[in-house]
């Protein structure tokens, strides 16, 4: 009897081990799907994580060519705001030099009407000149006619 009891302990104690084992199994494999399934979301988000550091990359590349791009605009702009006003510059300095120009000519007329006035002046001179001349020569032979 006293190994009969044994056996129904050992017996028990085997079914209870059995179904315990038989838990086990069944948690391992639950574990291994669970793992499978962990495996493949990493794998998901490994690839979602790279897409999405390839979109950032893109994202940065695209950023600095428009930042280029605005630099290149922004550098014509100025290039064309140089040569606007350097146009300016020549057109102030074509209308400066129309109005020299046109003093120049002023200066000249105004020369030449100087001119025409000392002109007129020397004229009038040699013709008092010449009048105080004759008057001069018209009294000493008065003088030579008085004195003789």
């Amino acid at each position: 009897m006293f190994v009969s009891i044994f056996s129904d302990t050992d017996g028990e104690e085997l079914n209870t081990l059995k179904g315990k084992s038989k838990e086990l199994d069944e948690t391992i494999s639950v574990l291994k799907a669970s793992f499978k399934s962990l495996q493949s979301e990493i794998k998901e988000l490994e690839d979602a994580q790279a897409q999405l550091q390839k979109q950032h990359e893109n994202l940065v590349n695209e950023a600095q060519h428009e930042k280029r791009k605005h630099c290149e605009l922004e550098n014509r702009v100025n290039q064309k705001r140089l040569k606007l006003q350097s146009l300016r510059r020549e057109e102030d300095a074509v209308v400066v030099m129309s109005k020299l120009v046109e003093d120049a000519e002023n200066l000249n007329i105004q020369r030449f009407k100087c001119v025409l006035e000392i002109k007129n002046i020397i004229t009038q001179a040699t013709a008092y000149r010449k009048r105080y001349a004759k008057k001069f020569m018209a009294s000493i032979e008065l003088e030579i006619k008085v004195l003789f």
